[in-house]
């Protein structure tokens, strides 16, 4: 009746309907919620996040190729989004950010991992930067679609940024490494694999 923490991690065979029955069993207690791995859920599960969850503070899921820019947006603007502090959203190659609400309360977020969503493009990093400004990690390695332009607007905006990955972002140039010295609390870079920014560009 108290269960605060809930790790399903790789149970692949589990379902929306199971799932739906402990989110709901567990709605006013429940706070973080880790369902990597188990990819037969979909957007259904998501909903019933939006839906029954009250004090939810973070949510891992990774490797969930079912779920879509619906669900995730849903998640977004639920009503637990006011205390949510990390959100992991590992190889969930369908989500873009482009159906999200414009209209969202993420200040307390602090922590975001969209690593290889690989169909996450420079909008999507606009929105981030707008909604998100708190954020002192993040993660987008892997992210093939990003260009300098998402770089330069997060120097720019993300500036409580301590921890940043950009590994595997193949398209960044010597104008991102000038971009990130701007970043003032800025302690760990990840830019490996970023063969276009040159030795001499750190230097």
């Amino acid at each position: 009746r108290n269960l605060r923490v809930l790790v399903l991690k790789s149970l692949s065979n589990i379902t929306d309907r199971s799932m739906t029955r402990i989110l709901k069993k567990n709605a006013y207690t429940l706070e973080v919620v880790n369902l990597s791995g188990c990819r037969g859920l979909t957007d259904l599960t998501l909903y019933v996040l939006r839906d029954e969850l009250v004090r939810l503070r973070k949510l891992y899921l990774t490797d969930l190729y079912k779920v879509s820019d619906d669900g995730v947006s849903k998640v977004l603007n639920a009503p637990f989004s006011k205390r949510l502090q990390e959100l992991t959203l590992w190889s969930v190659h369908r989500v873009t950010l482009r159906e999200v609400n414009v209209d969202l309360d993420l200040k307390r977020l602090s922590s975001l991992s969209l690593r290889q969503c690989f169909n996450i493009q420079d909008d999507a990093i606009d929105l981030i930067c707008k909604f998100m400004r708190n954020l002192v990690n993040l993660n987008i390695s892997y992210c093939h679609k990003l260009s300098d332009n998402a770089v330069d607007t997060i120097s720019k905006s993300l500036l409580k940024l301590k921890f940043l990955n950009l590994q595997y972002v193949r398209s960044l140039t010597d104008r991102s490494s000038e971009s990130l010295a701007r970043l003032p609390l800025l302690e760990a870079l990840n830019v490996s694999f970023c063969k276009e920014i040159s030795e001499n560009a750190f230097i």
